[in-house]
C-alpha cells in the first residue's frame, strides 16, 4: 500500500540517502573558510569591488589615449579630459573620480605612485610637472597659467590665456584640501626620513 504523505517509501523500497554523509574536520574547515569569504562580501564590500572593476575597465579604455600611461595607474571615472596625448602618466598612479586633466597647448607629467584624493584640476598652456609619490587631496587647483580678461568684449566663458610659466612639484610632496597652485610656482621635494617616513 502507498503511502499518500509524498515523499515517504514504502517499507522495502530503495530511496537515496537525502543527507550528506557526515562531515570531516577537513571538509568542516573548508566549509567554515567559504563562509568566512561569504560573509567577507558584505554590501560595502561589494560596492568596493564593483567600483574597482569599474575603475580599472575605465583605465583600460582611455590609457592609449595618453602620450604615455604607467602601469598599475588607474584613473577612476567621472574624469575630464583634454590635450591627453600631452599628458604622461607614471607608474602606480592613481586618480579618484571627478579629475580634470587639461592639457591647452602645454604637457602635464606626472611621477610614479602619486595620488589624486579626487575632483583635482591639472591645467597646463605650458608645463605642469609632478615628481614621484606626490599626494594630492581633494579640491587641488594646478594651473601653470592665468586666465586673461582684458579684452572687454571677449565672453567670460573664453577668456584666452595670460602669464604661462611652469610649474613643478617635488618628489614626495604633499597638496592639502583645496590648495591652489599658480602659474610659475615650484614645490620643493618633501623631506623623508631613510625608513621613507615623512
Amino acid at each position: 500500500m502507498r503511502s499518500s504523505l509524498r515523499g515517504l517509501a514504502e517499507p522495502g523500497e530503495h530511496r537515496p540517502r537525502r543527507f550528506p554523509e557526515p562531515v570531516t574536520g577537513r571538509q568542516e574547515a573548508t566549509f567554515r573558510e567559504g563562509l568566512d569569504v561569504f560573509t567577507s562580501v558584505n554590501g560595502a564590500g561589494i560596492y568596493r569591488l564593483v567600483r574597482r572593476v569599474r575603475a580599472r575597465l575605465f583605465t583600460l579604455m582611455i590609457r592609449r589615449s595618453f602620450a604615455a600611461w604607467g602601469l598599475r595607474s588607474v584613473a577612476a571615472p567621472p574624469m575630464r579630459l583634454e590635450g591627453e596625448r600631452d599628458i604622461t602618466i607614471g607608474a602606480g598612479t592613481w586618480f579618484g573620480s571627478g579629475c580634470w586633466l587639461n592639457a591647452i597647448g602645454g604637457t602635464i607629467t606626472v611621477g610614479d605612485g602619486c595620488s589624486f584624493a579626487g575632483d583635482v584640476t591639472i591645467a597646463a598652456a605650458a608645463s605642469v610637472t609632478l615628481g614621484r609619490d606626490v599626494l594630492v587631496a581633494r579640491g587641488v587647483h594646478l594651473g601653470d597659467h592665468d586666465h586673461a580678461f582684458t579684452d572687454a568684449g571677449r565672453p567670460a566663458s573664453r577668456p584666452g590665456i595670460a602669464n604661462a610659466a611652469p610649474v613643478m612639484i617635488g618628489d614626495g610632496a604633499w597638496l592639502g584640501h583645496n590648495v591652489t597652485v599658480t602659474a610659475g610656482v615650484s614645490i620643493g621635494r618633501a623631506w623623508s626620513s631613510p625608513r621613507g617616513r615623512w
